[in-house]
């Protein structure tokens, strides 16, 4: 008995050893990405959170390669769906992930050879579930492979070509003309430019070492320092972001932040603050005079907070704080957060990332009508807990990084509406993604 497990494993060794490093660097890559796919569809993770968990600290090729993968397959994952839908019928969920992960490795990334990716993949599938499966993955995955995408695209429908859920593609074009539909989703599949914030000016000598790129931007941005950052290496390999001269972020994080005339003397809560770009740049705006307190519910968010701020010595408060939990909000009337105390209160609420997608290309797939109704519960319960921090006179910020109205501009008009004249709509801005920022809201709310 043990001499004939020795021979059956001396054959699968074997077996292993006739493996090339390209296909061995391939196995592991795809390993990673089912555990990737495996985690977004039961767990209801971001991709974001997965590879901060998964990969912790390490930055390693592997975590490239996989993250590269996975972002191909959300920004092309409708048409991917209908290409395995096209292929078999009833999959087993396991087979599923492994044959849109072959096929986004055959039609969405570059420099992999089409034999190779299914012979890896078909030797996945029997090692996992068997000869029998594993052929009928060969055969489906060689089907797949002699697919031709512009032939496909002639005949799919439009919620396919343009990567979106079919209910948000109908919900899109009950807000938006089909053209502006059209151009919106074209920036959604795009991946978007590195950019780089910087409280002054660099040097051209500094522009030209780190290979930067000044980025023009509307008037919104008050002419907020940009880079487009060229080479991404030379950057974190610099001392701009360690000293915290530069901060990296989206052009559209600073709109909302920008509607407020500031004097500089303020009293500021930030309710929403971590990772911290937002309330950076607020800090940047108060003189010696003015105050900034930095909340979250996040003591974990709350750490890249405390970094940005230590490295750029600012002494604002920091404070966690879940503002939906009673308790822990008495406990902060109580003591630095006191009602009607704050000229200026923000709110960066949770949202449907819907102006975010080219950074986030998994949201639109993790969205549906019923989540969408509980995140628009969960703002309006943010924004009323939030108005009684704002002192009379003063003014509250709304923003996120949504483009639909019904978490924005109609989730405002029936705040005011719900508290008769309190309230007052000072300026309001709806930003749609380009391709060189993503979209975002804001609104200034005055209170009477």
């Amino acid at each position: 008995m043990k001499k004939s497990q020795f021979k059956k494993s001396s054959r699968k060794n074997s077996k292993q050893q006739k493996k090339t490093p390209e296909s061995l660097e391939i196995e592991k890559n795809i390993h990673s990405c089912v555990k990737c796919i495996t985690t977004f569809e039961e767990d209801n993770i971001s991709i974001d959170d997965f590879f901060d968990d998964y990969f912790a600290l390490d930055y390693s090729i592997e975590r490239k390669r996989c993250s590269s993968l996975i972002f191909s397959y959300f920004r092309n994952k409708a048409l991917i769906d209908y290409m395995v839908n096209n292929s078999a019928n009833k999959l087993n969920k396991k087979i599923r992930r492994l044959l849109v992960i072959g096929t986004t490795l055959i039609h969405f990334q570059e420099a992999l050879h089409t034999p190779v990716i299914v012979d890896v993949i078909v030797e996945i599938a029997k090692n996992q579930f068997g000869r029998t499966k594993g052929n009928f993955v060969n055969a489906v995955m060689r089907t797949i492979g002699r697919m031709n995408i512009a032939e496909l695209k002639e005949q799919a429908p439009k919620s396919v070509l343009y990567n979106l859920p079919k209910f948000y593609y109908k919900n899109l074009l009950q807000e938006y003309s089909a053209n502006e539909v059209e151009a919106l989703t074209a920036v959604y599949q795009q991946i978007p430019a590195l950019t780089l914030r910087t409280k002054e000016v660099l040097s051209n000598e500094e522009i030209n070492d780190l290979d930067l790129s000044l980025l023009p931007l509307p008037e919104w941005s008050k002419n907020a320092i940009f880079y487009t950052v060229n080479n991404a290496q030379k950057l974190f390999n610099s001392e701009i972001l360690k000293s915290g001269r530069g901060y990296i972020q989206d052009p559209s994080t600073v709109m909302a932040i920008n509607l407020i005339d500031f004097k500089g003397s303020e009293n500021v809560i930030d309710l929403c603050a971590a990772p911290g770009g937002k309330s950076i740049l607020v800090a940047e705006k108060l003189t010696s005079k003015g105050k900034l307190t930095a909340c979250d519910r996040s003591e974990r968010r709350l750490k890249y907070l405390r970094e940005n701020f230590s490295i750029r010595n600012f002494d604002h408060k920091i404070d966690c704080l879940n503002l939906l939990n009673d308790e822990e909000l008495n406990k902060a009337n109580e003591s630095f957060a006191p009602q009607e105390s704050f000229d200026v209160v923000i709110i960066d609420v949770p949202c449907s990332n819907t102006g975010v997608i080219r950074h986030r290309p998994d949201a639109l797939w993790r969205l549906n009508n019923k989540s969408l109704n509980e995140v628009i519960d969960l703002q309006q319960q943010i924004i009323s807990r939030a108005a009684k921090l704002v002192k009379p006179n003063g003014i509250l910020l709304y923003s996120s990084c949504s483009i639909e109205k019904r978490e924005n501009s109609d989730l405002v008009a029936k705040f005011i509406e719900k508290n008769n004249d309190q309230w007052q709509l000072q300026k309001e801005l709806q930003l749609l993604p380009t391709t060189d920022f993503d979209g975002a809201y804001g609104a200034i709310i005055k209170r009477c």
